[in-house]
């Protein structure tokens, strides 16, 4: 970390990088600079060398009072690599579990290893419930949540229908479960007329568009 901390420095002094969006893939193991206890001070970084179009870098990296009095340095090479926001799991999570406050966190992942279907944002999945365990630090995608259901099929939903001067309402059954804005069949239960109705909130829905037929004629409506 201290040597990464020292290569984005420089790329940032001499290259005007974004030190929060870069990172740096080092080749090999993960280099270590052994220094003897005495030594104190912040890891530098000098003799840079960095191509803008291959991202290839290498530099070396010392430790003491000044460049010209070094006590201790190793050369590295490696990679400038993007970094992105993406929202992971802050601790792990059970399937059905519906996501909150503190369930969430975001995190700066290699924007390479990501696929298109990333989440950026973390706040937009409060109130989403898991389709799959997710352990603490895992990447969620769109596939990985649903939103609540809050009607549940066969449920009877209060159906609305309302246009300037006209407001119809009326008992129906759900033929499907729908969360918040989903679009589901119901069915009056007299006439066996079926509509399709929009969810507004937990155990109603609304008609949209032209009058749906003899709605009026069939049921009275409920008020």
């Amino acid at each position: 970390g201290e040597i990464e901390a020292a290569l984005k420095k420089r790329l940032v002094a001499e290259f005007g990088l974004d030190p929060a969006a870069t990172g740096i893939a080092f080749d090999g193991q993960a280099p270590v600079l052994a220094a003897s206890p005495e030594l104190v001070g912040e890891a530098s970084a000098s003799e840079l060398a960095y191509d803008r179009r291959t991202r290839r870098l290498s530099a070396a990296i010392w430790l003491g009072p000044s460049h010209a009095e070094r006590r201790a340095q190793i050369r590295v090479t490696g990679s400038v690599i993007d970094l992105v926001e993406v929202a992971v799991a802050s601790r792990p999570l059970e399937r059905g579990h519906t996501v909150k406050a503190g369930d969430v966190s975001v995190e700066r992942r290699p924007k390479d290893a990501l696929g298109p279907d990333a989440l950026h944002d973390g706040a937009l999945l409060e109130g989403r419930v898991l389709r799959r365990s997710a352990a603490a630090g895992m990447l969620l995608k769109p596939a990985d949540l649903i939103r609540p259901e809050i009607v549940a099929r066969g449920d009877l939903v209060t159906v609305s229908y309302e246009v300037p001067g006209v407001a119809l309402t009326m008992r129906m059954s759900a033929n499907a479960g729908g969360a918040l804005g989903d679009t589901i069949s119901v069915t009056n239960p007299h006439s066996k007329k079926v509509l399709q109705a929009v969810v507004t909130a937990p155990g109603r829905a609304a008609v949209g568009g032209p009058p749906p037929g003899r709605i009026a004629s069939a049921e009275r409506p409920n008020q």
